[in-house]
């Protein structure tokens, strides 16, 4: 990373997008969701969206000093004697002319219910995205600050007493703590050496502004759960793991040291997901038998997380045997080939929002409030889709000439997706899973 790039705070590529949308509408940067980043109905809703009349933008502008009756006429300072669809039309038009000096330019624009949907060009958007994502490596997603933030995240109750002895609810507090701590110290390096300390406690009672509550773990009863250790819990997730990974999906193990310890670590990995899943002030109702709920979405996302590795382990080998060829340049790489549905949703909102997530998980840390769940909500959304593409989708394809370019750039793609998952597992403490 550049001088430049380090003192720049739009260096990501949806911020860079948001940037040019707000300096074309002449509105300051704002943290409010005026301007909507969407995740679904990508195809009729666009990628992003804003509404268009004026009134809702009185915040953030000085409307007394303009009869403009729509954002895109405050935009351009047109205001004509007749308003209407015409006129919206054109401003529309004027607004996808204005996007070809942008970063990513608008592939269109759109008007549906007083609201503006954007459209972007999408091989451009790909290049651009997975450049960067490889380019910065384990740092992409990390937040940007003026100063550096350490947090101090104390847990007093039990201190002294070993994991495997604690309460559940000692246990949650334990796993939300490091996690938290992991996603306070992911930020991008800055030439500002200054250290910012946040300091609060985690507890399961609130008494004072010091304190982040932690809900309880409770039992089937809805009461909190004080019998069962967290040394018990582990254990079972151990053996459901196995038995989950050998009966469902055809994994062949062996009882030896080696693979002890591999379904422990899963087990853990499992317990973490499970404990995270609820928002952190909330109580979470687990019991050791239940299996439904509880390993189905652990499991789902280390078998998704195998599955890639998996991939790429037989993508090398066929590279390798000279059946494909080697992967070429990124730069030369043609990424209107990926015109898969599922492949757009996994480039715009896993990747490309990717730093989004991180912020939106510690936005409020100074204030001792921070949503590692939506990690989990994450890394569940992430593994639905995906799973979706790989069945649908047939990846290493025969090795045709003129497949080769499209296998090429779905490499590229799941490579950058691969980073953004074992990133995200190592944010939550989980080694990444490269075996299910």
């Amino acid at each position: 990373m550049d001088q430049n790039e380090e003192n720049n705070t739009n260096i990501y590529v949806l911020d860079n997008i948001l940037y040019d949308i707000h300096l074309y509408i002449r509105v300051p940067v704002d943290e409010s969701n005026i301007i909507r980043i969407h995740s679904k109905k990508l195809e009729t809703l666009g990628e992003i969206s804003f509404p268009l009349n004026i009134k809702n933008w009185y915040r953030l502008i000085d409307i007394k000093v303009h009869n403009a009756k729509t954002i895109l006429e405050y935009a351009s300072s047109d205001v004509p004697e007749q308003l209407g669809e015409s006129n919206n039309a054109m401003n529309i038009e004027k607004l996808r002319k204005e996007s070809e000096k942008w970063f990513i330019k608008l592939n269109r624009a759109s008007l549906d219910k007083d609201s503006v949907h954007i459209y972007l060009e999408r091989s451009i958007s790909f290049k651009e995205t997975i450049k960067q994502s490889l380019k910065l490596g384990q740092e992409y997603g990390a937040v940007h600050r003026i100063c550096r933030l350490k947090a101090d995240i104390n847990i007093e109750e039990y201190s002294d007493i070993n994991t495997n002895e604690m309460t559940l609810t000692n246990l949650r507090m334990l796993i939300l703590q490091k996690v938290i701590k992991n996603l306070t110290q992911f930020q991008l390096n800055c030439n500002n050496k200054t250290e910012k300390l946040v300091s609060f406690n985690l507890s399961v009672q609130k008494r004072n502004e010091n304190e982040y509550l932690c809900g309880s773990v409770v039992d089937t009863n809805g009461t909190k759960d004080v019998s069962t250790l967290a040394g018990d819990l582990y254990k079972k997730r151990a053996t459901d793991m196995r038995l989950m990974a050998e009966h469902k999906y055809g994994l062949r193990t062996k009882s030896s040291e080696s693979w002890n310890q591999y379904f422990k670590k899963l087990g853990e990995a499992a317990v973490t997901v499970e404990l995270l899943q609820n928002k952190p002030h909330k109580n979470i109702k687990i019991t050791l038998n239940d299996t439904s709920s509880a390993n189905k979405g652990a499991s789902f996302i280390f078998y998704n997380c195998a599955r890639l590795s998996t991939l790429f382990k037989e993508f090398d080998k066929r590279v390798v045997n000279q059946v494909y060829p080697e992967l070429v340049p990124l730069d030369n790489i043609d990424f209107s080939l990926l015109n898969q549905p599922e492949e757009w949703e996994l480039l715009y909102v896993y990747i490309m929002q990717y730093p989004q997530l991180i912020k939106t998980c510690i936005k409020d840390v100074e204030k001792g409030i921070a949503n590692p769940h939506y990690l989990i909500s994450f890394l569940s959304n992430l593994c639905s889709i995906f799973s979706v593409y790989y069945r649908r989708i047939r990846i290493l394809v025969a090795p045709k000439p003129h497949l080769i370019p499209t296998l090429h750039a779905r490499i590229y793609l799941l490579k950058s997706l691969e980073q953004i998952f074992h990133k995200t597992l190592q944010l939550l403490d989980i080694d990444p899973i490269k075996e299910m």
